[in-house]
C-alpha cells in the first residue's frame, strides 16, 4: 500500500457523531505527511439528529393539528433525540423506520409521538448539512492548490461515512475505485490512535520553520524530521542575530516556511508566510551594532512560539504560530525507490503569478556580521571607502547606492517624480530645451 501511494496525493474523510475532520496528506516512503488540515463542528452527526428531530417534531404538530408552539413533557425531546439517531443509523441499511415516543406532547388528547421515515425524505431533511459538509471538501482542496482528480485515495471513516447519500456524493466526486469506506469506520480513529501509542509513534515536523534573513537567505530554525515534543516536554532553541539596516527603528523577523516538505529545500522554493515579529532598535546605529536575540520554543500542545529581543534597547515582542504541518512514521516501513523526502513533496502546482504585484517587507536581520547583507545606500552613509571601485563592491550596493542617492540640487530621493532639476541643466551638460528638443543651439 506504501508502495501504491507514495508521493499520491490522500484526503482522510472523518465525519463522526461530534465534528467533520479532513486531512490533506501524502505518504512519502516511511512517513505520512501532513498537506492541510481543515474540520468544523456545525455538521457534525449530533446536529443531523437535532435537525431531523426537530424537523419531524413541527410535521408530527401539524399532523395532529397542533400550534406550532405546543409543548412537551419533561425529558421528551430527550428520547426523541434518541429515537432520531437510532433511526438515522438504521436508514444506512433499511428503506424505511418507524419513530415512537410515548407521552410525548404535553395537553393533548393524543399524546404520543408517532411517525414513519422513509430514506429519502431523511436525505431530503438534511440535504443542507450534506451540502456544508461537502463545501469543506472544496475549500480544502482549493486552499492546497489541488483539484478532485488529483486526488489519488478518499480514505473516509466515522459512523456517518456509512449514510447512503455521503458514500454516493464520495462516489460521484472521486470515483468508487478511489473512495475506501473500511469496516469500522466508527472506530477506525480511536484504533489507528492505540496503533500509535503501541508503538510509541512521535509526530515529526513535516516542514522547515525558517527565519528570513538580509537578501533573502533563510535560517532553518527548526528542521523538517525533528521530533515534536512529548506531553510534559518543551523543545527550545535560541538564536543570536544582527540588525543590517536599523534606519526605521525596528527590527523585523519574518518567520516562513517552505511549501514543500522535507528538510532538503532550495532558496527559490516558494514559502508560505507564518508570523512577523519586529522589535525597536536604536535607529542611529550602525549595520550589526545592534545585537538580537530570538528565542523559538515549542510545547507539548504543538504550539510554536517566538520570542525576539533587542539588547540595546531592550524591547521584545512574542507571537505564537499554531499552524505547524506534521508527519508520522510507519515503525517498521521499509522507504520506497526514490523515495528520500526530496524537494517538491506535497507542494501545491505552480501557477507561475502567485505574489504577482504583491508587497513585502525587506528582512533586516542576519545571523553574521557580512558587510555584503547591508543595503548600499545606508552603507555609504558611514563607509563611503567600501564602494572604492578598487575593492570591487558588489554591483548590487552599488546600485542601491546609486539609485537612492540624493539630487545634488533639490536634496529629493532621485527616483522623485517631484525632482525637475534633469530639466534645468544647460543642455550641454544633459539638459533638455524648454520647446522639448535636445542637440546643440
Amino acid at each position: 500500500m506504501l508502495r501504491r501511494y507514495d508521493k499520491k496525493l490522500a484526503l482522510v474523510f472523518d465525519w463522526g457523531g461530534g465534528t467533520l475532520d479532513l486531512t490533506l496528506c501524502r505518504p512519502v516512503g516511511n512517513m505520512v505527511v501532513q498537506i492541510m488540515n481543515d474540520g468544523t463542528d456545525e455538521v457534525g452527526g449530533d446536529v443531523f439528529d437535532e435537525t431531523l428531530m426537530n424537523h419531524l417534531v413541527h410535521r408530527a404538530a401539524e399532523a395532529k393539528g397542533l400550534e406550532r408552539g405546543v409543548e412537551t413533557q419533561p425529558g421528551a425531546k430527550a428520547r426523541l433525540m434518541d429515537r432520531c439517531e437510532r433511526a438515522k443509523i438504521d436508514l444506512s441499511s433499511r428503506s424505511n423506520v418507524s419513530i415512537y415516543v410515548g407521552s410525548f406532547f404535553r395537553g393533548t388528547a393524543d399524546e404520543d409521538f408517532d411517525y414513519s421515515l422513509n430514506q429519502s425524505e431523511f436525505e431530503q431533511i438534511v440535504a443542507p448539512l450534506l451540502d456544508k459538509g461537502f463545501k469543506r471538501i472544496e475549500r480544502i482542496l482549493d486552499g492546497a492548490g489541488y483539484a478532485r482528480e488529483q486526488v489519488a485515495l478518499c480514505l473516509a471513516t466515522g459512523g456517518m461515512s456509512n449514510m447512503p447519500a455521503v458514500k454516493r456524493r464520495l462516489h460521484e466526486w472521486f470515483g468508487p475505485e478511489r473512495v475506501q469506506i473500511p469496516d469500522g469506520t466508527a472506530t477506525l480513529i480511536a484504533e489507528g490512535a492505540a496503533w500509535i501509542a503501541s508503538d510509541q509513534v512521535g509526530l515529526q515536523l513535516a516542514k522547515n520553520v525558517e527565519l528570513v534573513l538580509a537578501r533573502n537567505s533563510y535560517l532553518p530554525l527548526i528542521k523538517a524530521g525533528t521530533m515534536m515534543p512529548k506531553e510534559g516536554a518543551v523543545q527550545s532553541e535560541t538564536y543570536h542575530l544582527y540588525c543590517t539596516d536599523p534606519r526605521d527603528g525596528l527590527a523585523k523577523f519574518q518567520i516562513c516556511a517552505p511549501k514543500r516538505a522535507g528538510a532538503a529545500v532550495l532558496p527559490s522554493d516558494p514559502r508560505s508566510h507564518l508570523e512577523n515579529v519586529t522589535v525597536r532598535v536604536d535607529a542611529k546605529a550602525r549595520a550589526f551594532q545592534e545585537r538580537l536575540e530570538l528565542d523559538i520554543r515549542i510545547d507539548d500542545n504543538l504550539i510554536l512560539e517566538a520570542h525576539a529581543r533587542s539588547l540595546n534597547q531592550r524591547d521584545h515582542d512574542r507571537r505564537e504560530i499554531h499552524n505547524l504541518e506534521f508527519g508520522l512514521r510507519f515503525p517498521s516501513a521499509e522507504p520506497a525507490a526514490g523515495s528520500d523526502g526530496a524537494p517538491g513533496i506535497g507542494a501545491p502546482p505552480e501557477n507561475g503569478n502567485e505574489g504577482l504585484g504583491a508587497l513585502s517587507v525587506r528582512a533586516n536581520v542576519a545571523n553574521r556580521a557580512d558587510l555584503a547583507l547591508v543595503p548600499g545606500e545606508f552603507l555609504y552613509q558611514y563607509d563611503a571607502p567600501y564602494f572604492d571601485v578598487r575593492r570591487n563592491p558588489p554591483e548590487y550596493q552599488v546600485l542601491e547606492k546609486l539609485y537612492y542617492q540624493p539630487c545634488s540640487l533639490c536634496g529629493r530621493a532621485s527616483n522623485d517624480p517631484a525632482c525637475n532639476c534633469s530639466n534645468l541643466l544647460p543642455e550641454e551638460h544633459g539638459g533638455v530645451r524648454p520647446e522639448g528638443r535636445q542637440g546643440p543651439r
